[in-house]
């Protein structure tokens, strides 16, 4: 008897076996049940749904969310559609948070530059200190940096100079409005004579 070459067998399943491959305990062997002859014709599958017709779209979509929320017996699909809008503006807030501290954090940064240039000598202009300030803040964009506001004066004969900022960062929660935050922080700088 001739030994066929691969891929000859391929089409030539009579019918479909229950158990194709079965392991004998006492042989210890693994045996195939195949039958060669009249290629196999595969039951063709019914397809759910309207006869005739195919959902596409939104449509489709809306029906496979209502098929599955029916089929849904212990609440997992609908608890989950229930939850999901807070766990969204839960995590929008914690950006929206962690932004402001970056903020805050930048601008304290920025107004420590600022007076640590008051301080040094030769004296520097109001200009210069803008300058520090700006080189000074990180986390905010170009639009962003607030100006710095500057007053001097004199305590026990020594000049000095305070610096102020306020800052309104924006807050958002999505749909939920919040009002705006306002940041204001001052330094004083004693100036050198």
């Amino acid at each position: 008897m001739r030994r066929r070459a691969a891929g000859q067998h391929h089409g030539q399943l009579r019918h479909r076996p229950a158990r194709p491959l079965c392991a004998v305990e006492h042989h210890r062997a693994l045996h195939a049940d195949l039958r060669l002859g009249q290629p196999v014709r595969w039951p063709r599958l019914k397809r759910r749904g309207h006869a005739g017709r195919r959902c596409r779209g939104a449509r489709a979509m809306i029906l496979r969310l209502a098929r599955a929320l029916r089929r849904d017996r212990r609440g997992n699909v609908s608890e989950f559609a229930l939850t999901l809008p807070i766990w969204i503006i839960m995590v929008f807030a914690v950006f929206n948070i962690g932004r402001f501290f970056v903020a805050r954090a930048g601008i304290q940064n920025g107004l420590g530059e600022a007076a640590r240039a008051a301080t040094l000598w030769p004296r520097q202009s109001n200009d210069d200190l803008q300058a520090a300030f700006n080189d000074g803040v990180f986390g905010l964009g170009a639009k962003e940096v607030p100006t710095l506001s500057f007053s001097t004066g004199t305590s026990d004969g020594q000049a000095y100079v305070d610096l102020g900022v306020t800052y309104n960062p924006g807050f958002s929660l999505l749909f939920i409005e919040v009002s705006p935050v306002t940041l204001t922080y001052t330094r004083r700088a004693f100036r050198p004579t």
